[in-house]
């Protein structure tokens, strides 16, 4: 008689401690997220787009299993986090991508120059298709851009300056017509010129056992970076973008995915989550925030540019980038 009267009791002491844990791993709904929070979560249909299904891609957000909410992207939050002062994108053309979404939510499109200049880009390509000369393609290669964004956001500072350099493996000079300056980028990383800085590489892997040994060689060489600005004094902060793996046949999917997708071994893509998992591990002791998009992007096979190009990614998920890239500058405080 004892035990059965004291077992209601029990049972709902043990639901109290358990809703308390619960509570203490996730955020009330609609709370700001905190650090690394949308490592997991879901896409997410919006309510006034609920019976539309015709248009690829369009009408999702990505929301962290946490229950915590992403900042929305506009100039007056990527200003803000910003703070008003240079940024410098540097990595392959997935970061192009970041840097051309990034400059145009800020009001910064089109750019004010382009190196090459769009003509002569234009020129050598044609020439180098018809010739099949890939020294011509080299030269039509583009190589950096510069965006001025949020002049009415900063006014005091007549705009900013957002960068982007081309380099698929950040440093030296491993493959063909991509990499035409080389190393250049990282005298501007070094000047002081540039507040925040957001480097990737690892989504053109060749040999993988080759690949590992140069990626863990940038690493290294990020790290190093990361430490002279530390000790020049420099407030620089130095952000590292992880890569989404690309999916196979991407144009057979017309929704989000709800799991984790097995990764396609063509293009070595199935080798991508290793050398995250290299970076989430080594740069952070350096005093270099994750942007970890790895997750939310392998949930998108169905948002591709192509049904051809399966790795890079329209708007819709790049913006989710940019959501993440913001979140992380307003821990900019706490990396001190």
């Amino acid at each position: 008689m004892y035990v059965r009267s004291f077992a209601p009791v029990l049972f709902a002491v043990m639901s109290l401690c358990l809703s308390m844990g619960s509570s203490q791993s996730a955020h009330p709904q609609g709370t700001t997220c905190n650090h690394n929070d949308w490592t997991e979560g879901s896409w997410e249909l919006a309510a006034n787009m609920s019976n539309l299904h015709t248009s690829r891609c369009m009408g999702w957000s990505f929301k962290p299993s946490t229950g915590c909410t992403l900042p929305a992207i506009n100039a007056n939050n990527i200003c803000r986090a910003l703070e008003c002062k240079n940024v410098l994108i540097v990595g392959d053309s997935l970061n192009r991508q970041l840097s051309d979404e990034l400059a145009k939510q800020a009001g910064g499109v089109p750019p004010f120059h382009q190196s090459p200049d769009p003509k002569t880009v234009k020129r050598y390509r044609k020439q180098a298709k018809r010739h099949k000369n890939s020294s011509l393609r080299k030269l039509g290669q583009v190589h950096r851009i510069d965006y001025k964004i949020c002049e009415s956001e900063c006014v005091a500072e007549g705009g900013i300056l957002a960068r982007y350099w081309r380099h698929d493996f950040l440093f030296g000079h491993y493959s063909g017509y991509r990499n035409l300056e080389q190393d250049t980028w990282v005298n501007d990383a070094s000047n002081g010129r540039f507040h925040t800085i957001i480097l990737n590489t690892g989504a053109h892997l060749e040999s993988y056992r080759a690949s590992k040994k140069v990626f863990r060689d940038t690493l290294s060489k990020v790290s190093q970076l990361a430490l002279h600005l530390q000790k020049v004094g420099s407030n620089t902060t130095v952000l590292y973008r992880t890569t989404p793996p690309g999916h196979h046949n991407c144009a057979a999917f017309n929704t989000p995915l709800e799991s984790q997708p097995v990764i396609s071994k063509e293009y070595s893509w199935d080798k991508i989550p290793d050398l995250n998992t290299l970076a989430r591990g080594m740069l952070p002791s350096y005093n270099i925030r994750i942007v970890d998009v790895e997750h939310l992007s392998s949930l998108r096979p169905d948002c591709h540019v192509s049904e051809t190009d399966c790795l890079h990614l329209m708007p819709e998920v790049i913006l989710a980038w940019i959501s993440v890239i913001v979140k992380v500058l307003d821990f900019r405080s706490t990396m001190d």
